[in-house]
C-alpha cells in the first residue's frame, strides 16, 4: 500500500467511523494521516483510471489530500460530514478533470516541419536544400474556406 508507513504504536483504527476520524483531524492535524492511509489507494487508483499516467495520477491524488486537509473545517460544518469517501472522490474527480483537459488538435490541417518549396516562410533559412524563402508568395487558403481578403470574409452578410 502506498502512503505513510505505520508503526506499531500508530496503528490505524480500521473500525473507526469516518466522522470520528474527521473530528480527530480537526483537533490534531496529524490525525489526518489516518484518513490519508484509509483512502490513498482508492483515490490514487481512481485518478490513475481517469488520467492514465502514473505520475500525473500521483500528483492528482496528492492534491486531493492537500485540498481535503485545507477544507476539512468547512466539510465538518456541513451535514455531509458522515460521507467523507464521497467528498474525497468528488475532489478527485475535479482534480482529474482539471489535469486531463486537452485542447483538441486538428491533425488533418497540421503544418509540416518545413514548408514545401515556394510557400511563405517567416525566416530566411534554407529548408532541406531549397532556396531561402523570405520573398516567396504566401500559402494558398485551405479548400472550402473563404480567403481573408474576399468580400464574404470581410463584410458581414446583409439582411434583405
Amino acid at each position: 500500500m502506498r502512503g505513510r508507513s505505520r508503526t506499531t504504536t500508530e496503528a490505524m483504527p480500521e473500525s473507526m467511523p469516518d466522522a470520528t476520524l474527521v473530528a480527530q483531524a480537526l483537533i490534531d492535524r496529524r490525525a489526518f494521516g489516518h484518513i490519508f492511509d484509509r483512502y490513498w489507494d482508492a483515490i490514487f487508483r481512481f485518478c490513475y483510471f481517469r488520467i492514465g499516467d502514473w505520475h500525473r495520477a500521483e500528483d492528482a491524488a496528492s492534491q486531493v489530500f492537500e485540498r481535503a486537509l485545507a477544507g476539512l473545517e468547512r466539510f465538518a460544518e456541513t451535514d455531509r460530514a458522515h460521507n467523507l469517501r464521497a467528498w474525497l472522490f468528488g475532489i478527485a474527480r475535479n482534480r482529474s478533470a482539471a489535469i486531463t483537459i486537452v485542447v483538441p488538435v486538428r491533425d488533418h490541417w497540421s503544418l509540416p516541419l518545413h514548408p514545401p518549396p515556394g510557400l511563405a516562410c517567416a525566416s530566411d533559412q534554407r529548408h532541406e536544400g531549397t532556396a531561402p524563402c523570405g520573398n516567396t508568395p504566401k500559402a494558398p487558403d485551405p479548400p472550402d474556406w473563404p480567403s481573408a481578403t474576399t468580400p464574404e470574409a470581410v463584410t458581414p452578410a446583409r439582411e434583405p
